[in-house]
């Protein structure tokens, strides 16, 4: 006997059935105790290992089913026959090509076969797919970009991460009329595809981190007017350096860096960044290898702007003071486990940045605005009675001149070391 769980309900004139079987041992289909009128079908993390001929027949209003984690290695091309099936999640089988899905009736929206075995999609066995949504390929062996016939008409997310394709021809772009979210991570690809390719308004998402890519060409963002969302991470330019950004990257609001070497690391390039991008509000250099980072602050004057500057090593001298101490324009940023080089001062290396100050990052130019407002007739004594618990004399001199534009005359350019 099979151990299952029924929730009906009624909605106006629809009723919804939801048949929960996940974690039985099964290793078929059930061929009884399925009520005809299903709705949802859960029949995950069991081993079923084949869907012969019309073994869903009979569910004529079936919208979701969940195969994922079974041992499935064969599908009928009339498995699914007379369903209209919405949803498909065939995850973690071991399916060896794209499936037959043909005799679904035109329902199909989101189909998700990650962590398959597949090595090739079929043409033939997409384009009947001609309301399909979202496509789902991750983790598999696809080694070719597919051709998606009638269903690029309607594709706008897919999903082809951790597969082995190493070049993206443009005719199979070009059809792709829907398509907005684009996740091409960890491939083989060697050269950014031509997205000049896609039709208008094209990407408003694009994820290339982790291809082995030398370069990227300066007019790529020309081709992308609507893209918002941007992910370069772990890549391998061989320039070693930001690439220049073109003006017409107008609508880019997250960009992700993390992971790259970066050995020039030019405040002119970030300003080249925030003139192209001016809507961007999040900014990622997780994990790089390289020097400090330059004032983003300064660069991203015109911004409010979120920074995610983890994992990384930096030598802490006074050129890093606006991490410690960011202007209003930075609202976060996050340094969890970044720490001073051995290039630092002795009495920081291997220091969390986190926890530093700029007195700690800057001592010798804090210790000359001292100077120079005591020299002012400062008295020490107007600093005692300042009520600012807990700072000592050069803290409080730091955030007194922030507040107060040129107290005594202090040249505030100081602070940028």
């Amino acid at each position: 006997m099979f151990l299952f769980l029924i929730v009906c309900w009624l909605a106006f004139t629809r009723s919804e059935v939801q048949i929960l079987m996940q974690y039985q041992g099964l290793t078929a289909v059930p061929t009884n105790g399925i009520p005809n009128d299903v709705t949802n079908l859960d029949l995950s993390y069991n081993n079923i290992t084949e869907l012969p001929d019309l073994v869903f027949g009979n569910y004529t209003s079936l919208q979701i089913l969940d195969l994922r984690g079974n041992l499935i290695e064969d599908i009928s091309t009339t498995a699914f026959a007379n369903t209209n099936i919405a949803h498909l999640y065939l995850i973690e089988n071991r399916l060896k090509q794209f499936p037959d899905l043909c005799s679904i009736n035109r329902s199909l929206t989101i189909l998700e076969l990650v962590g398959n075995d597949i090595r090739s999609v079929s043409e033939e066995n997409v384009t009947c797919l001609s309301e399909l949504v979202l496509l789902e390929l991750t983790d598999n062996k696809i080694a070719t970009f597919p051709s998606f016939g009638n269903a690029s008409a309607s594709l706008s997310s897919l999903y082809i991460r951790n597969n082995g394709i190493k070049v993206i021809e443009p005719d199979r772009l070009s059809g792709l009329t829907a398509l907005r979210r684009l996740f091409l991570e960890y491939n083989l690809l060697a050269a950014v595809p031509d997205f000049s390719q896609l039709p208008d308004p094209g990407l408003t998402v694009l994820r290339l981190s982790g291809n082995p890519l030398a370069r990227i060409p300066s007019d790529l963002f020309g081709s992308l007017p609507n893209l918002e969302d941007l992910s370069m991470t772990n890549l391998e330019l061989d320039a070693y350096e930001l690439p220049k950004f073109d003006p017409q990257s107008m609508s880019i609001r997250s960009v992700d860096f993390g992971g790259n070497v970066f050995v020039n690391f030019s405040e002119s390039v970030l300003r080249d960044l925030a003139s192209a991008m001016p809507h961007l509000t999040k900014l990622s250099f997780r994990d790089i290898i390289g020097p400090n980072l330059p004032h983003l602050d300064k660069a991203f004057s015109n911004h409010t702007l979120s920074v995610d500057a983890s994992y990384n090593r930096f030598e802490c001298t006074c050129s890093l003071s606006w991490m410690v101490a960011p202007s209003d324009n930075i609202i976060s940023i996050n340094l969890a486990m970044t720490k001073c080089t051995e290039d630092s001062r002795p009495a920081l290396i291997n220091k969390l940045i986190m926890y530093l100050t700029e007195a700690d990052m800057c001592p010798a130019v804090l210790s000359s605005m001292w100077n120079s407002y005591r020299a002012k007739n400062a008295a020490d004594s107007d600093i005692r009675t300042c009520a600012i618990t807990g700072f000592d004399r050069k803290h409080w001199l730091m955030v007194e001149l922030k507040r107060k534009v040129n107290i005594a005359g202090v040249n505030l350019s100081l602070l940028s070391g």
